[in-house]
Order: C-alpha cells, then structure tokens, then sequence
C-alpha cells in the first residue's frame, strides 16, 4: 500500500513489532537519525501516524534507542 494515498494501519502485537519490523531499526540505533512514517502501529499508537505521534516518538526514543 502507498502510504501516500492511504493510511496503512498495522494491526500487530508490540512483542512482534519489535521482533520484525523494529529490527533494523534497532541494528542502526547508533547512527543519528530516524525516519518517521505515514503508518498507525495501533499497539504503540490506535489514533495517529507514527509521524504524528507523540506517543511513537516516545517510545522509539526510549525504547530503540534513537
């Protein structure tokens, strides 16, 4: 799905979340920067975007290291 002309929603349990798409970010945790995307993870965030929520950056912050 194009983020960019529909919302993907994620409808994964936060244990598989970090233990597949989460990994890669995870392995370049020391570089500086992270991208943000167009995608609602409804198990860190049910009502918004990762690119809008405070509650995603929280938890990518503190929780991979970024």
């Amino acid at each position: 799905m194009d983020s960019h002309l529909e919302l993907p929603v994620m409808y994964v349990d936060l244990k598989t979340l970090l233990e597949t798409d989460s990994k890669v970010f995870q392995q370049l945790s020391k570089m500086k920067l992270a991208i943000t995307a167009h995608v609602v993870f409804t198990a860190i965030d049910d009502e918004a975007p990762v690119i809008l929520s405070k509650k995603a950056i929280d938890y990518i912050k503190g929780n991979i290291a970024f």
